[in-house]
C-alpha cells in the first residue's frame, strides 16, 4: 500500500515536471514561431515594397555587350587584367577585344617592390592586345627606355604618352621612341631625368604634330634661349618645369633625385592573365 502511494506520488510529481518542461519547450517553440512570422512579415511587407525596384534589376549578364564594355573601360589596365576579365567568360572575351585597349592606364601607387605582378610586363602585355590601335597610355614609376621602344614598335598610332616618376627613361631612350611617334600629339612627363636634348632633338623635331607638352618638375630641362622659343613657336600647350601642380591628378611626395634601390622585374612574375 505504501509502496503503491509513493510509486503514484513519483509518477504525478515525474508528470509535472514533464508537463512543465514541455510547456517551456512549446513556449519558446511558439515564441520562435511568432518570431520567425514578424520577421517574414517584415520581408515580405519590405518584398512587396520593392517589388518594382527589384523587377528593374536585371543580371549583369543580360546586358548588351556594348554596355558591360563601356563600364568595364572605366577601370584601369591593372584592375581589367588583374580582376575584370576573371569574373566570367563573357568578360573575359570583351577585355581580350582590341577596342578596350585604345587607352591605357597604367596607374599605380609606385610601391613595386609589394606588388604581386610585374608591372611592365603586364603593360606589354596590354600594348599586345590593342592589336596596333593603340591611342593613349599612361605610365607611372616603372617606365623603362626598353618598354619605351616596345610601345613605339608596337603602337605607330599613338596621339598621347604620359610618363610620371619614370627616372629609369633616359634622353636616349626618349629621343629613339619619340622619333618613331610622328602622329603624337600631347606629351606629358610629370618628374623625370629628362633634358634639353630628348626635348629638342626628338620632340620638336621628330613629332610633327605634337601640340601639347607638359615638363612640370623636371627641372633637368632649361627652356630659356633658343628651345624655349622653339617651344613657345611650335608648341600650343606648354606647361614650364616650375609651373604650379595645383589641380593635377598625380600628387605625390616624389625623390627628385631617382630611385635608389631598384633592381629592376622578374620576367617570370605572373603569367597567369597572358592568353
Amino acid at each position: 500500500m505504501s509502496t503503491d502511494t509513493e510509486s503514484q506520488s513519483t509518477e504525478v510529481e515525474s508528470g509535472m515536471e514533464t508537463g512543465t518542461e514541455t510547456e517551456w519547450e512549446d513556449t519558446e517553440s511558439q515564441s520562435t514561431e511568432v518570431e520567425s512570422g514578424m520577421e517574414t512579415g517584415t520581408e515580405t511587407s519590405e518584398s512587396e515594397s520593392e517589388a518594382p525596384r527589384v523587377r528593374c534589376l536585371r543580371n549583369w549578364l543580360e546586358l548588351p555587350r556594348e554596355v558591360t564594355a563601356s563600364i568595364l573601360l572605366k577601370l584601369g589596365a591593372i584592375e581589367m587584367i588583374e580582376s575584370a576579365q576573371k569574373v566570367c567568360t563573357l568578360w573575359r572575351n570583351i577585355c581580350k577585344d582590341p577596342s578596350m585597349w585604345r587607352f591605357i592606364d597604367m596607374e599605380n601607387l609606385g610601391d613595386l617592390h609589394d606588388m604581386p605582378y610585374c608591372l611592365e610586363k603586364m603593360c606589354r602585355h596590354a600594348i599586345d592586345r590593342s592589336s596596333g590601335g593603340l591611342v593613349s597610355i599612361n605610365i607611372e614609376y616603372f617606365g623603362t627606355d626598353d618598354l619605351l621602344a616596345y610601345i613605339a614598335q608596337r603602337a605607330s598610332q599613338l596621339r598621347c604618352l604620359q610618363l610620371a616618376c619614370c627616372y629609369s627613361i633616359s634622353d636616349e631612350g626618349l629621343s629613339e621612341a619619340a622619333s618613331k611617334l610622328p602622329l603624337l600629339e600631347e606629351l606629358e612627363i610629370y618628374v623625370g631625368n629628362t633634358g634639353k636634348r630628348a626635348i629638342e632633338a626628338a620632340i620638336l623635331d621628330g613629332c610633327p604634330h605634337l601640340q601639347s607638352l607638359d615638363l612640370r618638375k623636371c627641372f633637368h630641362v632649361n627652356l630659356e634661349g633658343d628651345l624655349g622659343k622653339r617651344c613657345a613657336q611650335q608648341i600650343k600647350y606648354l606647361r614650364r618645369p616650375d609651373e604650379s601642380t595645383h589641380g593635377y591628378k598625380f600628387i605625390t611626395e616624389v625623390d627628385f633625385h631617382g630611385y635608389d634601390g631598384f633592381d629592376g622585374y622578374d620576367d617570370d612574375l605572373n603569367s597567369d592573365w597572358s592568353d
